[in-house]
């Protein structure tokens, strides 16, 4: 019975081919998506980054002042 031949209907068949395009293709979508996800999380986080930085070194800058300012000399 393993090796018994089956027969598909033609239309059959190439609806299921075609069904397995469109899955390779929404997959191939999908990874490209997953792709652009992945650069914008990577600016997201250095602009981030740069943003933190910006906030130290206004601190430091702000803390200088309060100093300057607030203490004896």
């Amino acid at each position: 019975m393993e090796d018994a031949p089956i027969y598909v209907r033609i239309e059959e068949y190439r609806d299921v081919l075609d069904i397995i395009n469109m899955i390779k293709s929404k997959m191939t979508e999908a990874k490209e998506n997953l792709q652009k996800i992945r650069e914008l999380q990577s600016e997201e986080d250095s602009e981030i980054t740069r943003c933190d930085e910006s906030l130290d070194l206004i601190e430091k800058k702000m803390d200088f002042i309060d100093r300057s300012l607030f203490e004896p000399q």
